[in-house]
């Protein structure tokens, strides 16, 4: 039987299904849909994956290399891994001036585990926004090192709680260390956890944390 190419009615993702299915089961969101209602909107999925390759490196949904030169970048839908070298591996006074990505919620891991120098975004200068969805299952240290101008970052507080305060501190550069260390706080203290050892809360009269000693307080 052949395939055809859909788009997950949920997310998205670009799936394939055999020829004479009715329905499809996105692997990445797991929603369940009428495969006939968007075989007609798909009939371009092939051309368009086409000139996406142009722009993105992919292999076996690995996003290798970009080769783009657009400020406000959309990873396609359906990769999974965002290489450690994906946008770093320019000369460092050639980096595009990329100043937002927009990262589908199909990728599961940001770098490639064992590596050792800056990650997927390291060095890009100009990167000011992005965003992190909780699919996200490895994310490394290192990737955004170098990038000086970041300064908003959407991840959702169970993302935080799931990163810790010592990755963040070691991922960031100020000032956006600081206020992703603002909304694990908030989101510590929402939740009755200390956002250092993350232990039910238990304070000192002085208002730190009567195990590792940090202050709850949000300066």
């Amino acid at each position: 039987m052949s395939l055809i190419p859909v788009r997950c009615t949920q997310c998205g993702a670009s799936l394939q299904v055999e020829n004479n299915s009715t329905t499809a089961t996105c692997e990445y969101c797991r929603t369940t849909f009428v495969v006939g209602n968007v075989t007609e909107e798909c009939k371009d999925v092939t051309e368009e994956c086409k000139n996406e390759i142009e722009e993105f490196e992919v292999a076996d949904g690995s996003l290798i290399r970009y080769n783009g030169t657009a400020t406000d970048v959309v990873i396609p839908d359906g990769v999974v891994e965002i290489g450690s070298k994906a946008f770093n591996y320019y000369p460092a006074n050639h980096l595009p001036a990329i100043v937002s990505v927009s990262i589908p919620c199909t990728v599961k891991r940001i770098g490639t585990p064992g590596w050792d120098g800056w990650g997927a975004f390291g060095g890009c200068k100009n990167l000011r926004k992005i965003n992190i969805f909780d699919s996200v299952e490895y994310l490394q240290t290192s990737t955004f090192w170098g990038c000086k101008n970041l300064e908003e970052v959407e991840i959702t507080p169970e993302k935080l709680l799931c990163l810790g305060y010592l990755e963040l501190d070691m991922m960031f550069n100020k000032p956006v260390r600081q206020l992703m260390q603002d909304k694990l706080k908030k989101a510590a203290k929402e939740r009755g956890i200390c956002w250092k050892c993350q232990t039910p809360l238990n304070l000192k009269k002085n208002g730190s944390c009567k195990k590792c000693g940090s202050k709850t307080d949000l300066s």
